[in-house]
């Protein structure tokens, strides 16, 4: 029996389906619980999301963006439940929710562990004040446009980033912590999740590492 592609809207979730021989896979996006952050669009190994641009008006957000998925490029990885940090992505096969995913071959985010560690640096306008999960982001009369960063709240998840209609907010993530996960498609995630200097220590550091586990 042949398969099939097809996607649909029911209320607040927005449902990618996959019909192949007797099995059906949803990949499932909760726009209740999305914040537009990207995580899921910089670990998808197939490019397969992206984001909606968000709705800005008179320097406050109208509309948060949404990450939509191409079902021509997606090939039901089931990566993206794992990197979302908000549980705002589900994969289910055949009505129930699964994880199909080997724990060594990409690790589980947590707003609660704070997997990222770094920097936030901000200029001007509220969007990002009103798109943030965390409260990190707080509004400061004194200094006009600019608002205070709670860093010890802040979990550089980037939707502030993704938000920003002059493109003044940068996120500089200096590390990840994570599991054992050792596959290509976290460490082409984790690439896009930092930059080619952190990228190469991590690749020293697990290289060292993994030859001290031969000894």
């Amino acid at each position: 029996m042949g398969g099939g592609l097809t996607k649909s809207t029911e209320g607040d979730l927005h449902i990618t389906k996959r019909r192949v021989y007797f099995n059906v896979d949803e990949i499932i996006v909760d726009a209740s619980k999305c914040n537009g952050c990207g995580i899921c669009v910089s670990s998808c190994p197939d490019d397969a999301m992206s984001l909606e641009e968000p709705l800005i008006k008179d320097g406050h957000l109208v509309k948060k963006p949404l990450v939509m998925i191409d079902e021509n490029k997606c090939s039901f990885c089931a990566i993206c439940p794992r990197a979302c940090p908000f549980d705002a992505i589900i994969y289910k096969r055949d009505g129930k929710v699964v994880d199909p995913i080997e724990d060594d071959d990409f690790p589980n985010f947590s707003m609660e562990e704070k997997a990222f560690e770094g920097e936030l640096a901000i200029n001007d306008c509220y969007a990002c004040v009103e798109i943030c999960p965390c409260e990190a982001l707080k509004k400061n009369d004194e200094r006009r446009c600019t608002p205070d960063i709670d860093m010890e709240k802040c979990i550089l998840c980037g939707a502030c980033v993704n938000v920003c209609p002059e493109g003044r907010l940068t996120i500089y993530r200096e590390r990840i912590k994570y599991g054992d996960a050792r596959s290509g498609t976290w460490f082409r995630a984790f690439l896009n999740l930092t930059d080619d200097k952190i990228y190469a220590r991590e690749m020293l550091e697990t290289s060292i590492e993994t030859s001290k586990k031969l000894l």
